[in-house]
């Protein structure tokens, strides 16, 4: 438990600063050197099911600045205060000097207008969304608790060029999806074109510092990737991709992968970001060369615990199958003791084979994601066999 306690601690510190390496001198650990190991260069770029790792991709988030690109964020305002939010940016972005128009009073349920500060607030259970508006720009700001910190982005616009600028501070925010946390943290700049109700229609450029750590609570696996990233281009679905920075994946039977990534010439669209087609570097200074990954598919990994009816004996005996990424080994024991068959698991695209002692034991003949079912016989005994994977 110390040690774990111990390495969640550590990976909190690496969310809150950049992975880096120093260079090598006194002292020091080697310099880092490109990762010769193909299959672990291949798992990093496009990803591995069986090591369950969706790749590098997955962890730039380039989605950030579309979703603070609108400047509703998608909520659902009513249609006459969000209105009055849109004439307030068309002055304030637009028009010199500009304007306050705080409107009637508002009607909708969690909005208020200060007409002193120039400002617009909305709030929904624990969220609080604000719009400030000063000399030529508009700060947005939203919190998701009131004890949270908000994120903060500040609108500009330039007439000659028809584009708006924001620039952005997103501070360290927790989100939970079933056993897996992500803490992430944006700051940056971002040019683009937008629609008359300040929806992205379109980006021209971004670049920005991020921190990703993803962790799951189920296999005790964490994620993380830190660095900056650099997007371009002026159609309304993407453009071109560069990122620079530091990793940390847990990645079996590697253990936990670091080093530093640069990419080059990989693009990115509102959905996501794209590496497949693009130059990725990956250097670290560890030496990965003489690891492999198992062949035993991730789904089948753990325990799996279940009886066996028994010819020679009254009642079922037990059995145990451990299966990792790069072993995997079973016992099973008659109801009498008197017999311990066990050793070798085989597994191909036909399912599992129990091994005796390198003889055949059983066979299953059938395999889901947590339920193996078959016959086996040994010497004057058989029986059947039944087994499911523990959660």
């Amino acid at each position: 438990m110390g040690t774990h306690l111990r390495r969640i601690a550590t990976h909190a510190l690496i969310l809150l600063a950049p992975l880096v390496f120093s260079a090598c001198g006194a002292g020091d650990a080697p310099p880092p050197k490109p990762i010769d190991n193909p299959l672990l260069s291949s798992t990093l770029k496009v990803g591995n099911q069986e090591l369950g790792f969706p790749g590098m991709a997955s962890y730039i988030d380039t989605k950030v600045v579309f979703q603070g690109g609108d400047m509703f964020l998608g909520l659902s305002l009513d249609t006459a205060v969000k209105a009055l939010i849109i004439k307030n940016c068309n002055s304030f972005l637009m028009d010199s000097p500009p304007s306050f128009d705080g409107g009637p009073s508002p009607s909708a349920s969690g909005v208020t207008v200060d007409a002193a500060l120039k400002k617009i607030t909305f709030k929904t259970g624990d969220v609080t969304v604000s719009w400030l508006f000063s000399g030529n720009s508009v700060v947005r700001s939203y919190a998701k608790t009131a004890a949270a910190e908000p994120s903060t982005w500040t609108f500009t616009y330039n007439p000659a060029t028809g584009l708006t600028s924001a620039s952005f501070v997103e501070p360290v925010s927790e989100a939970v999806a079933g056993s897996t946390t992500t803490r992430t943290s944006y700051s940056g700049s971002m040019k683009y074109v937008h629609a008359a109700d300040y929806s992205l229609t379109s980006l021209t450029s971004a670049e920005f510092t991020q921190t990703h750590m993803e962790t799951d609570s189920s296999t005790a696996r964490t994620m993380i990737l830190n660095g900056n990233v650099k997007m371009s281009g002026t159609t309304a679905t993407g453009g071109d991709l560069t990122f620079a920075g530091g990793f940390s994946f847990d990645l079996p039977p590697y253990g936990t992968v670091t080093g530093t990534a640069g990419l080059t010439n990989g693009t990115y669209g509102r959905s996501g970001a794209n590496i497949s087609n693009g130059i990725l570097t990956i250097a670290s200074q560890t030496d990965y060369s003489h690891v492999s990954p198992s062949a035993n598919p991730l789904s089948l990994q753990g325990v799996w615990l279940g009886t066996f009816t028994d010819s020679c004996a009254a009642t079922p005996g037990t059995i145990v199958v451990s299966i990792s990424a790069a072993t995997a080994i079973w016992v099973g024991i008659s109801s009498d003791l008197a017999r311990i068959y066990g050793a070798q698991v085989a597994i191909d695209a036909n399912g599992l084979h129990l091994k005796n002692n390198a003889l055949s034991w059983g066979d299953s003949s059938s395999i889901s994601a947590t339920a193996i079912a078959g016959s086996w016989s040994s010497g004057s005994c058989n029986g059947t066999l039944n087994v499911l994977k523990q959660p």
